[in-house]
């Protein structure tokens, strides 16, 4: 997410799906974990509806068995 101020969430979620994708093509047993991601400015509302489509775009990746998704944001942004 460092050029999340650049990129669309559509871009955002590409790419955790490319690295997901090569960490399965060089670790394949590997469990991996997704977080959502949290927003990170001073003023997190004006990111926050980007940054919650990349990471709903980005759950796809999630099949349930290696890959999983989990959004721990709720807890921590109120």
């Amino acid at each position: 997410t460092n050029n999340f101020r650049d990129n669309s969430a559509e871009e955002i979620a590409d790419g955790i799906k490319e690295v997901v994708s090569t960490l399965r093509e060089f670790t394949p047993k590997t469990q991996i974990l997704v977080l959502a991601i949290f927003p990170r400015s001073e003023k997190p509302d004006e990111d926050r509806a980007r940054l919650a489509e990349a990471s709903k775009l980005a759950s796809a990746v999630a099949d349930g068995k290696q890959v999983h998704f989990l959004d721990i944001g709720p807890f921590f942004t109120r």
